[in-house]
């Protein structure tokens, strides 16, 4: 009996061991299954939020068409990315493009689709105050034929050069950048051009365009660009006449000031001219050449007439610019500091019905270059005719 009592004592205690043992294992075993429980979930999770943004990264563009391309349009998933672009537009639309709805109101849809004629005669006048002598050129009308598509602020298009197609080939480049909001507008426009001029009168022969003596050693590139800001942007939309994007409903006007820079370049050669028109040259001289920056400061003033709401809009404007002139090769003593006088004049008139829409606008910029010897003014006229449709 002892002996058996002494075997139980020994035995109840492993039994216990064991046991002990086996809760601490399963214990183990269920918190492993646990922790591959919540990673499996976790991994799933990940693949679903991936698959939603997958699903969004294109999605929000079929939800963009559907909505007519309103960029505020409710129910838009954008993705993080096109979020914050549509945000720093309407941050930047709603700080500098904001109206008085009296004056300004928006127009329909935030496309457009336009057809352009435009013509520019580019002329160059030389005055000899001391000898009453005085040299007239002008260009025959250099014309382009474009057609864009536009959404909101970006635009790309095409353009055919009509001389080329008529059989009157001229050397020349032109690039046009412009952009407005209620606050501000700028612009950048390149030119340049050889041959293709006239002369229509040299001293004492008044030619006029008919008997105008063809005039191909000349040639005259300009780059121009001006920013300015618009003191009466509740009121005046600069947009209106020129951009075709807001509706102006009431006259208004505004002062304007700014910035501008040029850079202007004109060569001309008379020496291919007959003797009897080069014996006439002041000092026989035969050659001119004006290369020239100017940094300028710019005011003036526009004005939007509404001779009809919603329908015809009259829109006038000037501008002059003064400032530094570094001229690099210099008619004056050899100087190179001079004072520059630029100036700027628009007009447009423009037609309203419904989407449609069509103008006539002209943009004039002359530059005066001073001289004890001579004077240069040199201008560029363009008229551009459009029509568009907005969708």
């Amino acid at each position: 009996m002892k002996r058996l009592l002494a075997c139980l004592l020994i035995l109840i205690p492993a039994c216990l061991s064991a046991s002990h043992f086996d809760i601490d294992s399963l214990r183990v075993d269920a918190d492993s299954l646990k922790a591959k429980i919540m990673q499996r979930a976790d991994s799933l999770k990940v693949k679903a939020i991936q698959r939603a943004d997958s699903r969004s990264s294109t999605r929000w563009i079929g939800q963009l068409i559907s909505r007519n391309f309103d960029l505020n349009a409710p129910g838009i998933d954008y993705p993080r990315f096109p979020r914050a672009v549509v945000n720093i537009y309407n941050w930047a639309n709603n700080t500098f493009n904001t109206y008085d709805t009296l004056y300004v109101t928006s127009a329909p849809g935030n496309w457009k689709a336009t057809v352009n004629s435009t013509n520019q005669i580019t002329s160059s006048n030389l005055d000899f105050p001391h000898s009453d002598y005085e040299i007239n050129i002008l260009s025959r009308p250099y014309s382009d034929l474009s057609v864009s598509i536009s959404f909101l602020c970006l635009s790309v298009g095409a353009s055919v050069n009509v001389n080329k197609l008529v059989g009157r080939p001229v050397t020349r480049h032109s690039f046009n950048f412009d952009f407005t909001t209620s606050r501000l507008s700028g612009n950048l426009t390149s030119t340049s051009t050889r041959g293709g001029m006239h002369i229509t009168r040299i001293g004492e022969h008044d030619l006029g365009m008919r008997d105008a003596i063809p005039f191909e050693d000349m040639s005259i590139s300009s780059l121009s660009a001006e920013l300015f800001y618009i003191f009466n942007h509740l009121r005046y939309s600069r947009a209106a006449a020129y951009s075709f994007s807001k509706i102006q409903q009431r006259s208004a006007g505004s002062f304007v000031a700014g910035l501008s820079f040029t850079h202007q370049s004109v060569s001309m050669d008379f020496s291919g001219l007959d003797d009897l028109y080069q014996s006439t040259l002041p000092e026989g001289r035969t050659d001119y050449t004006f290369r020239y920056k100017d940094y300028t400061l710019l005011g003036g003033y526009s004005y939007n007439y509404v001779i009809r709401p919603g329908r015809w809009l009259l829109n006038v404007g000037a501008r002059i610019s003064l400032g530094y002139r570094h001229v690099f090769e210099g008619e004056v003593n050899n100087r190179h500091d001079m004072l520059a006088s630029d100036i700027t004049a628009v007009a447009a008139l423009l037609y309203n019905h419904r989407n449609f829409f069509a103008s006539l606008s002209n943009r004039f910029n002359g530059y005066l270059y001073y001289t004890a010897k001579f004077t240069n003014f040199t201008s560029y006229l363009r008229l551009t005719a459009t029509a568009g449709v907005r969708f």
